[in-house]
C-alpha cells in the first residue's frame, strides 16, 4: 500500500483516494545485507534474485549468487516457500552469495526502486497501527477438558501472553 501511494505520485490514477498503509517501510538493500549474513535466510536472497531478474532481464544471475546458490534455483521457480527455504537453508554469507553482489547494477536498482519509505506519497495515507493478538491455550482461561474435541479459541491482546487483560472471541 505506501508502495502504491509512492508509485502514484509520478502516475496519477482517477479516482485514487488514498492509501491505508498495513506495513513498515521496506529498505531491501538492508533487509537482503542482513539475510545473507543469517543462516536460515539464504532463501530471502535467492528469491529476491530471481524477483529482480524478472524485473530486470539483463541482469545476470551468476554476478550475484554462487555456483551451488544457482544450481539451487530451480526450486525458486517450481517449489513452494517452505521446499525453497528448505534446499537454501545451508547456505549464507560467501557460499550463497558473491562478493560485491550488491554492486551490480540492475540488482541496485531493483532494490531501489522496490525499497518503501524514502519517497513522496499521494495522499493521503492511513497509518494502520493494531495491537498484536496473542492467544495460547496456556494462557487462554478456558481451556477444553483433556478427551474433548471442542476448543474455544480465545485472544488476549497486549504486550505478552500473560497479560492480564480481558480474553475476547475472536
Amino acid at each position: 500500500m505506501l508502495a502504491t501511494a509512492e508509485r502514484l505520485v509520478n502516475k496519477p490514477e482517477v479516482g485514487y483516494l488514498g492509501a491505508v498503509v498495513i506495513s513498515p517501510a521496506a529498505d531491501l538493500r538492508r533487509i537482503v545485507t542482513r539475510t545473507v549474513d543469517q543462516p536460515g535466510l539464504g532463501v530471502f536472497m535467492a528469491l529476491a534474485a530471481v524477483g529482480a531478474k524478472w524485473s530486470e532481464p539483463r541482469l545476470r544471475l551468476e554476478r550475484l549468487l554462487t555456483a551451488e546458490a544457482l544450481d539451487r534455483l530451480v526450486v525458486a521457480d517450481t517449489g513452494c516457500l517452505g521446499v525453497a527455504t528448505a534446499v537454501h537453508r545451508d547456505l549464507s554469507g560467501p557460499d550463497l552469495v558473491e562478493l560485491r553482489y550488491l554492486t551490480e547494477p540492475h540488482f541496485g536498482r531493483f532494490l531501489d526502486a522496490n525499497t518503501t519509505g524514502r519517497r513522496a506519497v499521494a495522499g493521503p495515507v492511513l497509518p494502520c497501527r493494531v495491537k498484536p493478538t496473542l492467544w495460547s491455550p496456556l494462557n487462554s482461561p478456558t481451556r477444553s477438558p483433556p478427551g474433548s474435541a471442542a476448543k474455544e479459541y480465545r485472544s488476549t491482546t497486549g504486550p505478552t501472553p500473560t497479560s492480564n487483560t480481558t480474553p475476547t472471541r475472536v
